[in-house]
């Protein structure tokens, strides 16, 4: 039996510090969000038989073309945002994979632990969340 095999890099709760919110009171300081991302490669990355880091995504590297994509940002929406870090994540990637980008706001209004908006081209059924 032949086995195609895939592989997955899962990356969860990355805090940045951003200007989010809807009202311009809410955007004026940055606050923490936190990024879930899931990589889903259609096959195998050659890092699994090189062990080179070269032959994969190094997460080290993405999270901080991620921070330093967050500098400077302003929006009022979760929506946007994550729209916006998916496209940019997207075009990070130079190896074909599916996406699955999940942003969270910590205690967005009292009573809340988190809000959150996913965008993603991975089946629900696969997702953690």
């Amino acid at each position: 039996m032949n086995t195609k095999l895939t592989g997955t890099l899962s990356l969860h709760d990355y805090q940045v510090k951003i200007r989010l919110g809807h009202t311009i009171e809410e955007r004026s300081k940055p606050q923490p969000i936190l990024i879930d991302l899931i990589l889903q490669f259609e096959k195998l990355p050659k890092a699994c038989n090189t062990d080179n880091l070269q032959d994969t995504i190094c997460y080290d590297t993405l999270t901080k073309q991620i921070t330093e994509f967050c500098i400077d940002k302003s929006f009022a929406l979760l929506e946007h945002f994550a729209k916006d870090l998916y496209d940019f994540v997207n075009n990070q990637i130079k190896t074909e994979i599916n996406l699955s980008l999940r942003i969270k706001k910590p205690h967005p209004i009292e009573n809340l632990s988190y809000s959150a908006f996913t965008i993603t081209n991975i089946k629900s059924s696969e997702l953690p969340w």
